[in-house]
């Protein structure tokens, strides 16, 4: 059963592209194949560091498989004594980064990885 045998047909839709064009989301390139799209959210709340550091460490570590989310948590908010850890059975990968106002999301979906506010979601 599909979801139009469900629902019906489609009549409207909201693609990544229309996204882009409202500016609710940004198109930051590719690397390795790898569409890289950030919410404006994000982009107003974090700084280039901030962003050039989730960029880097998602792109080295994320995978189609697992894990493809990783949780960028406030290092204020978790404590030194946090570890990088695995959760949903190797799905997530949960780290931390200094100044981070609240959490942040990075999700590879296919070949597109967007980097969201944990309030976005």
């Amino acid at each position: 059963m599909s979801v139009e045998d469900f629902f019906g047909e489609v009549i409207s839709k909201y693609t990544l592209e229309d996204a882009i064009e409202d500016g609710i989301h940004a198109d930051l390139g590719k690397i390795n194949g790898v569409r890289i799209i950030a919410t404006t959210g994000l982009m107003s709340t974090v700084n280039n560091y901030q962003l050039m550091h989730m960029v880097t460490k998602t792109l080295d570590r994320i995978r189609l498989d697992k894990p493809n989310w990783i949780v960028f948590n406030p290092s204020e908010k978790v404590g030194d004594d946090f570890t990088e850890h695995l959760e949903d059975d190797g799905r997530t990968l949960i780290t931390k980064l200094d100044g981070l106002p609240e959490k942040v999301y990075a999700i590879l979906e296919g070949d597109v990885l967007t980097f969201l506010l944990a309030s976005e979601y």
